[in-house]
């Protein structure tokens, strides 16, 4: 199998990220000691949203005949360049271009990074 040219993974990720009908801010974590000296994590929205593809609902996983269940509240597919790890959380803004009653999520896996985007499992966060 010969492997994708530069220029072919480069169509693909902007085939990609001409399907990412939603948009979500990164969420950042900060870090600072409350009255106690204990620490408080805090997370705060980037000024600007980005492009993303977010798919609720756990994936499933087969192998053979069996089939595994991950518990995860959703998928989110981000550009390649995306700079998210374990410590962000994202807010989703929009579903479809239509603007929704805002969601947060941390992100609950590596980022894996396919031939058009960067994919990682989210896990809902309740306020």
């Amino acid at each position: 199998m010969q492997a994708l040219s530069t220029d072919e993974l480069a169509a693909m990720q902007e085939t990609a990220e001409g399907s990412f009908f939603d948009e979500c801010y990164p969420l950042r974590r900060t870090s600072e000691d409350n009255d106690f000296g204990e620490p408080e994590d805090t997370w705060t929205p980037e000024d600007d949203p980005i492009e993303c593809g977010f798919e609720p609902g756990a994936p499933l996983t087969r192998i053979g005949s069996v089939v595994a269940v991950t518990e995860v509240d959703a998928v989110l597919r981000v550009p390649i360049d995306t700079d998210l790890d374990l410590d962000d959380r994202v807010r989703v803004s929009k579903r479809h271009g239509v603007a929704v009653t805002a969601e947060d999520f941390r992100v609950f896996s590596k980022p894996r990074r396919g031939p058009s985007a960067l994919i990682m499992d989210l896990k809902r966060v309740e306020l």
